[in-house]
């Protein structure tokens, strides 16, 4: 049982961690008011990725399942936002509050990817996170 409880812990910092890190990410993309469809697809799967983690974190005091395998997604899941934020903030030279350069967002890269491949990462985190946490209300 200590184990369960220690598991939980460690599972509850990761996903405020996780949540944290989307959290300052969204408000930095919804700071430069783009419209460009990819930049508001990217802020709706952070707001979806954000439910999902909150969700785990109101559920996660009443599972009886191991969540330990969550560790890992939900790293990855801070970290990349954590960088993705970085680089926004490094390549939007040219955006202000009231306009936002299309040449920033073009030459946004992540991990070989644009803006679309890192929104497709984050919905493989949220799946992840919502298969399991589906899994472990069962």
């Amino acid at each position: 049982m200590a184990e369960v409880v220690g598991t939980a812990s460690a599972i509850t910092t990761f996903v405020a961690l996780a949540l944290q890190s989307s959290i300052v990410l969204y408000q930095t993309v919804q700071s430069l008011q783009s419209r460009d469809k990819e930049v508001r697809e990217l802020r709706h799967e952070l707001e979806a990725l954000q439910g999902v983690l909150l969700a785990l974190e109101e559920s996660i005091d009443n599972l009886d399942v191991e969540l330990a395998s969550l560790e890992q997604p939900l790293m990855r899941c801070k970290s990349a936002c954590e960088e993705f934020n970085t680089l926004i903030r490094g390549c939007t030279t040219h955006s202000t509050e009231d306009h936002s350069s299309r040449r920033d967002w073009l030459k946004l890269r992540y991990m070989g990817e644009d803006i679309s491949g890192f929104k497709n990462m984050l919905a493989g985190y949220k799946s992840t996170i919502s298969i399991a946490l589906a899994y472990a209300n069962l």
